[in-house]
């Protein structure tokens, strides 16, 4: 008597499979390849971005260590006597060229205060008297307040040009008297 193998249907993937899911997979990476290089991209921009922020932040350091009298007065201006304060065209360490720009004004400043009496008998200073206390004065300083504004720009593709700024004030502490 001679036995029946059992018949198992064969399994297994048809050339016609692959190839299908080959292009589907293929179909699929498309758009994610593209947002791969949008990605690049956009972190190049951020790097561009953050480069400016240092550039910017760097000029302002120097700018309030510089000596008062040094810093110019001016709208725009695009040179500085001294090293290491880079105002103009710099060039930023991925290739990138950064403008940076200096806008300085001087900022009167009055002082309203009441003069103290030392020399009155009897003064106290933890607690003076209404007599020790001589009439209103005010001091008027114009040329010891100067207003920095600094801005910093960069070419970006489409022609664009972002820009950061900010703003501070630098003042001669050691500048007496209201001349």
């Amino acid at each position: 008597m001679r036995k029946k193998l059992a018949r198992y249907p064969v399994r297994g993937v048809t050339l016609i499979e692959i190839m299908l899911a080959l292009f589907i997979l293929a179909s699929a990476m498309i758009p994610i390849a593209s947002l791969m290089g949008y990605g690049g991209k956009a972190t190049l921009k951020d790097n561009r971005h953050i480069v400016g922020i240092q550039v910017l932040q760097q000029t302002a350091t120097l700018l309030l260590q510089a000596p008062y009298r040094d810093i110019p007065v001016g709208t725009n201006l695009a040179t500085y006597a001294t090293q290491p304060i880079l105002l103009g065209d710099v060039t930023g360490p991925n290739g990138t060229v950064y403008r940076v720009l200096l806008t300085s004004e001087l900022v009167p400043v009055s002082f309203s205060y009441y003069s103290v009496n030392v020399q009155n008998p009897g003064f106290s200073e933890a607690a003076p008297r209404p007599t020790d206390f001589l009439g209103p004065n005010t001091l008027n300083l114009t040329n010891c307040l100067k207003r920095l504004a600094i801005r910093v720009s960069w070419l970006e593709q489409g022609s664009a040009r972002p820009e950061i700024h900010c703003v501070t004030y630098r003042a001669d502490l050691n500048r007496r008297g209201g001349a």
